[in-house]
């Protein structure tokens, strides 16, 4: 036993070494802007004898401005719960929607504009620290996760980001100790094996495998300072048992998914130290589990009996959410299937945008308010009654805006589906073209929709109400955007074609004069006069009075 903890205690000295560089310091990114969690990586690095390196996302004053309207934010979401509990018909009640939906747009309009932190501002962050000679013994960012995308109010940065700026700065890695990744989903097995480790392969990974605490919670900063002061301990303990035994005694750590990987192989969490290939072992043996939380999958996405609307709560008492975190326990089984020949159905990502569902569709509804009235304008034009358009597509936890469930959300997309189908099929003519633009745009309108079912195209702020909302990487609104003119385009290029084939059967057939090849000019189309109402109206749901917009495109 004692040649056992000797080969593992020398192990971990050779992978860490054994004594912490002098006048190092603790590198600080707060992306979720949480005074505690800040507060205790102050007080660890003092017990620590080291200094704190906060890095500055936004500027002071934009930082406090942005924190005073979150706060005016928080004060009116829970006045208008209080008005609308008893009576939400109540005047009272309508006064205090108004007023938060003031503040969630006063907020919306901040957030946007203000400059945030990323990619380019870590490398140059880096830059600045490599030359004034820094030593950084241990770097925490504080943010949430979207599969190893870390982000909050003040920026954003990916794994790849940061190692790319600890890569181009190098000896700032050299004597990194721990890497802490405070957010949710941080510290699976699939990070430890692939996540952060190009530019930190000796370097501790410390996170959380399920849900982290709020940055706003006690929990969340005590168990940071802790696991910082700790952090030598966990590092040089001579053998699992001993690491298990350290790390429960962490404060606030049991019941909590806090997990730490001290090198290649350790990791340890509440429930004790184990190796990382007992976790792949799972991957290559069929699972009962795997099967159940499959079919809770399926049976939410496709809206099945029992399965017709995903839960609202998205904490740890929805079932939705019991298969997200066992996606995310899993996912580095992913790839392991994939070198097998295995096709594996669960997916953290698309998980997530199935637990987030109802908000993700009022997030998208909420964000692109403009471009579904003219869509609805367009439907209108096309001939589809009210009650078939696009409408309150989401549902909130608050529930004061939108009735649609996943399942008649479903049903809506595909009755609009085959409405456009059938539309197509009816005026296609020998060649196969369609000379209605309006038809054409619908089918570009509704291949944007779609994109909101893919986790890929759901940006992190999506999942969060009353948030800053984020452009989708899809280009989800430009796509809605240029919806009609594209197809007029589309039309414009079918009738050249026509001509073309009219001018080649002139030419073996002797006859009138030809047309010119020239593509007539199309109609002009007006743009869809989107009514202006005030802004937290517009921050809030669709504008009435669509009848006025104006749509046209050419129809033969």
């Amino acid at each position: 036993m004692s040649r056992l903890r000797t080969r593992f205690a020398m192990a971990l000295l050779l992978a860490f070494g054994a004594v912490r560089v002098a006048h190092a310091d603790i590198l600080f990114f707060d992306l979720n802007d949480s005074e505690q969690e800040a507060e205790a990586v102050q007080q660890a690095a003092r017990e620590r004898g080291e200094k704190v390196v906060a890095v500055q996302l936004v500027e002071n004053e934009t930082r406090e401005r942005i924190r005073g309207m979150l706060k005016e934010q928080g004060l009116a979401e829970k006045k208008k719960a209080r008005a609308c509990k008893t009576d939400p018909e109540s005047e009272s009640c309508g006064e205090a929607k108004k007023v938060s939906a003031q503040a969630d747009w006063d907020y919306n309009v901040e957030t946007k504009k203000m400059k945030k932190f990323g990619r380019n501002e870590l490398l140059n962050t880096m830059g600045d620290l490599k030359k004034q000679g820094r030593d950084v013994s241990s770097i925490v960012v504080s943010g949430h996760d979207g599969d190893r995308q870390l982000w909050g109010t003040f920026g954003s940065f990916s794994d790849h980001d940061l190692e790319d700026a600890m890569l181009e700065n190098k000896p700032l890695a050299d004597n990194v100790q721990a890497l802490y990744l405070w957010g949710c989903y941080t510290a699976t097995t699939d990070d430890f094996m692939r996540g952060w480790k190009k530019a930190f392969p000796k370097t501790a990974i410390a996170g959380f495998y399920g849900q982290s605490p709020l940055g706003t919670r006690k929990k969340s900063s005590t168990l940071l300072r802790d696991m910082l002061v700790k952090e030598r301990e966990l590092l040089e303990a001579r053998d699992r048992k001993e690491l298990g035994n350290i790390f429960k005694s962490l404060s606030d750590v049991n019941g909590s998914s806090a997990a730490m990987c001290v090198n290649s192989d350790v990791v340890v969490n509440a429930r004790g130290a184990h190796s990382l290939s007992d976790d792949i072992d799972v991957c290559t043996k069929g699972s009962a589990e795997e099967d159940k939380w499959n079919k809770v999958y399926q049976c939410y996405f496709f809206a099945e009996e029992g399965c017709e609307d995903v839960p609202l709560e998205t904490d740890g008492t929805s079932v939705v959410r019991k298969a997200y975190d066992y996606a995310q326990k899993t996912k580095h089984c992913d790839e392991i299937q994939r070198k097998a020949g295995q096709t594996r159905l669960l997916s953290p990502l698309n998980l997530r945008t199935l637990l987030f569902d109802n908000v993700i569709r009022g997030s998208f509804e909420r964000l692109h308010a403009k471009e579904i009235y003219q869509f609805n304008v367009l439907l209108d034009q096309l001939g589809l009654p009210e009650d078939k358009q696009l409408d309150r597509l989401g549902k909130f936890k608050s529930k004061t805006r939108g009735d649609m469930s996943r399942k008649e959300y479903l049903e809506r997309m595909t009755y609009l589906k085959n409405f456009w189908n059938d539309k197509m099929q009816a005026l296609k003519d020998s060649a196969g073209h369609v000379h209605d633009a309006r038809v054409v745009a619908m089918g570009y309108y509704l291949d944007e929709f779609d994109k909101i079912q893919s986790g890929r195209c759901v940006p992190g702020t999506w999942v969060e109400e009353n948030g800053h909302l984020d452009e989708s990487p899809c280009g989800i609104r430009q796509g809605m955007r240029t919806a009609l003119s594209r197809a007029q385009a589309k039309v414009a290029e079918y009738r050249n074609e026509d001509r073309a084939v009219d001018r080649a059967e002139d030419r073996v057939a002797p006859g009138p004069a030809a047309e010119s090849l020239e593509p007539a000019a199309p109609a002009p189309v007006e743009a869809a006069r989107f009514p202006r109402p005030s802004r937290p109206e517009r921050a809030s749901g669709r504008a009435s009075g669509r009848a006025s917009g104006q749509i046209t495109g050419d129809s033969d």
